[in-house]
């Protein structure tokens, strides 16, 4: 299948090609732009959750230190503000219990995470339910702690899903404070617990200072990430009448030794390092107001870049597409106003005088290039009618010359015809003959060949003949030899039954011999019993074998009886293929003859036929002479005829040279636009 494709359709072509790849371009900027959008757009939601985490890490962490002053003050210290305090956490797990489904729904949160966090709300209040109890601190706060610390590294995780360098960078020295703020925490606690007990052990001295440092490194990792401002207050907030107060009295407890006591009250201690702790959760909700800001910042910006990028390929496209579709306009017009032209002169709709417009550009040559030709065909066009004014003349000339020949060959036709008939006649006549004489030949032919099939069945029926007697000698004395052995077989039946008589005989006198021990055992009493039996077993054998003998005896009478018909049935066979040998020996005899007549009279047919196919050889030469003539008269006949046939197809072609040369001059004329 060829493709039909026009100019105008090539030129659309092209600016679809053009205009696709522009396409292309704006789906690949625009899709970059929303996907930054979405990133940007998850951002402020990435704040809000790590904001309720931050709220529960900070309420849990001063709850840890209540409960650790409760529980060293044997129940009776911070009564209040720990009842209080729980209040708050609760209140904090409601809100990033709500928090973190909507978490869950725009995928910032795995819902494992979720389900771990509604666990641990369990544990806490488990945990709070020893508080009450006054069991040991340690498990406790150590259930607690690991709480936090899972609480910490869930933020971080969830500050790193979003993709704002800055915004990370923010977030996590908002973790790294958290952390710090963690470990001050964690020192409160132990510092109490201290301050409570009067006095502390090198271990729990040991564990104060490792918060104090792990603090301070966390600290130090803040101030590398945050702006100057914010550092500004750090180093302000260190300055702080409680903030110094606070590190002295931790440092009289590190500095202390294993049998000092402490005089401070736990309660001052409590309120300075709390404040303390303050000072790091303002600046931590600073922090959190100034990571909302940017990810709003951020998701605005990239909302702005999507809609630029949409407008910038909106009007790309559209100008791309107009640009396109203009010059195609353009250029089609041209183009059909060209084809319009060109067509009008092929239809005959306007003549070859006319010219086509001229353009600009590759058109306009291709205009010039098409009036040049019609200018050349112009020319041609006179030429061709003034050709065909005189074709037609000598189209009328050959015409008339052509009916004449036509003519003469006509007659010379008609004489050839009257010739042939004559031939033909004469032809007949001595093919008549011939055919005579043939029909003699082939008869005597046949005869001959008749008279030598029946030689050769003659000669077949001798053989078969002699083989016939040779089978029914054969036959005769297989016959001969089976009466013999019927013979014998007859003479052995005689001498069975010789044999069986006398077996027959010995039977009998067994028989008398058991009736005999019989009677004397009957004599004897119980001493002849056992002979008894044996006579009387001997008895049954006699009967018994009485019995086989007469089987026997019947069956050699019916052997014999067989044998005897089989005897004169034998014999009277032999007497059978003695006549039919007599009789195939005189059959062969008959046939033999027969043959020696026949091929006596085959010999004479054939004298007869060599006879008759010299004389139809003579007239088979007179025949073919004849013929040869009869055919030459007819392939002149059929010559003169072609001619005729010729002549008047040149005188028909004359005519149609004589006409198309007519209408060839009357089509230049009209495609001149030239009217007589």
């Amino acid at each position: 299948m060829r493709w039909n494709f026009t100019i105008g359709r090539r030129l659309w072509f092209l600016v679809g090609a053009a205009v696709v790849p522009t396409l292309m371009l704006a789906y690949c900027q625009i899709s970059h732009c929303w996907e930054a959008y979405q990133e940007a757009k998850q951002g402020p939601a990435i704040v809000a959750v790590a904001t309720y985490l931050s709220d529960l890490t900070h309420e849990l962490q001063k709850e840890r230190g209540l409960s650790a002053g409760y529980i060293a003050g044997g129940g009776t210290a911070f009564v209040d503000q720990l009842k209080k305090q729980r209040q708050l956490t609760d209140g904090v797990f409601q809100r990033l219990d709500s928090g973190l489904d909507e978490g869950v729904t725009a995928g910032l949160v795995e819902a494992d995470d979720l389900q771990e966090i509604r666990d641990w709300q369990a544990k806490i209040t488990a945990a709070r339910t020893k508080v009450d109890a006054l069991h040991e601190a340690g498990p406790i706060l150590k259930d607690y702690t690991n709480f936090i610390q899972d609480n910490l590294n869930r933020t971080i995780a969830c500050a790193r899903t979003t993709h704002d360098g800055h915004l990370i960078k923010t977030l996590l020295a908002t973790e790294m404070l958290a952390l710090a703020k963690e470990y001050a925490g964690l020192e409160r606690a132990r510092v109490s617990q201290a301050l409570a007990a009067k006095q502390a052990d090198t271990a729990l001295r040991r564990k104060i200072a490792d918060l104090q440092r792990a603090q301070e490194e966390h600290l130090l990792h803040f101030e590398s990430l945050v702006s100057p401002p914010v550092l500004e207050t750090l180093q302000a907030n260190r300055k702080a009448p409680h903030a110094v107060r606070a590190a002295e009295i931790a440092d009289s407890v590190t500095s202390a030794k294993d049998d000092d006591r402490f005089e401070i009250d736990p309660t001052e201690w409590w309120q300075v390092q709390t404040s303390r702790l303050g000072d790091y959760r303002k600046i931590q909700l600073d922090l959190g107001q100034e990571i909302e800001n940017q990810a709003n910042e951020a998701a605005q910006t990239q909302l702005f870049r999507l809609t630029m990028a949409m407008i910038v390929c909106g009007f790309a496209i559209l100008l791309v597409g107009g640009i396109g579709y203009h010059t195609a306009r353009t250029i089609a017009k041209r183009t059909a106003a060209l084809v319009r032209a060109i067509r009008k002169i092929a239809t005959g709709e306007a003549s070859l005088h006319d010219r086509l417009p001229v353009m600009e550009g590759e058109l306009g040559e291709i205009a010039d290039s098409f009036n040049q030709v019609l200018t050349r065909l112009d020319s041609a066009g006179d030429l061709c009618s003034s050709s065909s004014s005189s074709l037609a003349s000598a189209g009328e000339e050959l015409s008339r010359n052509a009916e004449s020949v036509k003519e003469d060959i006509t007659r010379s036709q008609n004489q050839s015809k009257e010739i042939t008939r004559d031939v033909a006649s004469m032809f007949e006549g001595i093919r008549g003959a011939s055919g005579s004489i043939s029909m003699v030949s082939e008869s005597l032919q046949s005869a001959s060949k008749s008279i030598q099939r029946l030689v050769d069945d003659m000669a077949n029926a001798t053989m078969q003949a002699n083989q016939a007697s040779k089978t029914t000698q054969s036959a005769s004395e297989i016959v001969s030899n089976n009466s013999k052995q019927i013979g014998r077989l007859e003479t052995a039946a005689t001498e069975i039954g010789d044999v069986v008589g006398l077996i027959r005989d010995i039977a009998d006198q067994t028989h008398l011999l058991s009736l005999n021990a019989t009677i004397e055992a009957s004599r004897a009493g119980e001493a002849g019993r056992g002979f008894a039996v044996v006579a009387t077993e001997v008895k049954q054998l006699a009967q018994q074998t009485s019995s086989a003998i007469e089987g026997i005896e019947n069956r050699i009478e019916a052997i014999q009886s067989a044998t005897r018909a089989t005897t004169k049935s034998t014999t009277h066979v032999v007497e059978l293929f003695q006549q039919i040998l007599s009789a195939t020996d005189l059959l062969a005899e008959v046939t033999q003859e027969q043959g020696r007549s026949a091929m006596t009279l085959s010999e004479e047919v054939r004298n007869v036929v060599a006879s008759s196919n010299s004389a139809r050889g003579s007239m088979d030469t007179t025949v073919e002479q004849t013929q040869t003539i009869n055919q030459r008269l007819k392939a002149i006949d059929e010559l003169l005829q072609t001619a005729v046939v010729g002549m008047g197809q040149a005188y028909v072609a004359s005519h149609d040279l004589g006409e198309l040369a007519h209408t060839m001059k009357e089509q230049m004329d009209t495609m001149l636009c030239r009217h007589d």
